[in-house]
C-alpha cells in the first residue's frame, strides 16, 4: 500500500525509516516486502531494521549494529561480512556451512 502512495503522490524526496518491518513474517512474505522495499529505494533513502536475512540480503548496504554492555557498535559490512552474517541469522552462532552457501544463494538473488 505505502509504495502504491508513494509512487501516486511521486513524493519520493524523504528517509524512510523503519524499525523491525520484517516481524512476524515468514521469509517468503519477508521477500514480498524486500521487493517493495526495493521499488520505494528509487524515491526514498530507507533504512530498515531486521533480523530475517531475506529481507537483509536485499539491502544495498548491510550494517552491523552490536551492543556490549553500554556500548554500542556500528560497522558497515563488505561482502564477505554480509555473508558471515546472513548466515549466522539463520544458523546462529554456530554458523554451517549450509547456512553460508543459503546466504551465498540470498545474497546472489
Amino acid at each position: 500500500f505505502i509504495a502504491t502512495e508513494c509512487k501516486i503522490l511521486n513524493a519520493g524526496k524523504g528517509i524512510l525509516f523503519l524499525d523491525e518491518i520484517d516481524a512476524n513474517l515468514s521469509g517468503k512474505e519477508a521477500m514480498s516486502i524486500a521487493k517493495v522495499l526495493e521499488e520505494l529505494s528509487k524515491f526514498y533513502q530507507i533504512f530498515a531494521i531486521s533480523h530475517l536475512p531475506q529481507l537483509s540480503s536485499k539491502a544495498h548496504n548491510h550494517f552491523l549494529v552490536e551492543k556490549n554492555g553500554e556500548e554500542s557498535k556500528v560497522k558497515k559490512l563488505d561482502q564477505e561480512e554480509r555473508i558471515k552474517e546472513l548466515a549466522r541469522m539463520v544458523s546462529g552462532e554456530l554458523v554451517s556451512d549450509e547456512a553460508i552457501e543459503f546466504a551465498k544463494t540470498l545474497f546472489k538473488n
